[in-house]
């Protein structure tokens, strides 16, 4: 369903617009922190210049291990987003749809 508007009045509820908005926050807040944490090399290259031996590698790999815990927890909060946000999208339409029934 498109926006319908009267002048600068915008009524109804815009699918597309919605679906962005999520796509855009899933991009900026998801896969840049995502990004983000994943870059180590900066991390790693400073402890291998100043730490050597298995505490060094242990902690590298904790840190990964880290890592991978938070980006799963940004997916299960993502996934339960996007479902909150479906649910809100149709509850919104069905609104839409309700204010002004069609005459039969």
């Amino acid at each position: 369903m498109n926006n319908i508007g009267i002048n600068d009045v915008t009524i109804g509820f815009d699918v597309t617009g919605a679906e962005d908005y999520l796509n855009n926050l899933n991009e900026l807040l998801v896969n840049q922190t995502k990004e983000k944490l994943n870059d180590l090399n900066g991390i790693e290259g400073a402890l291998q210049s100043g730490w050597q031996g298995k505490s060094q590698e242990n902690f590298m790999s904790n840190l990964r291990s880290s890592v991978e815990k938070v980006e799963a927890t940004m997916d299960e909060l993502e996934r339960a987003l996007k479902t909150q946000f479906a649910s809100i999208s149709e509850a919104w339409q069905q609104q839409d749809m309700d204010m002004v029934p069609l005459d039969k």
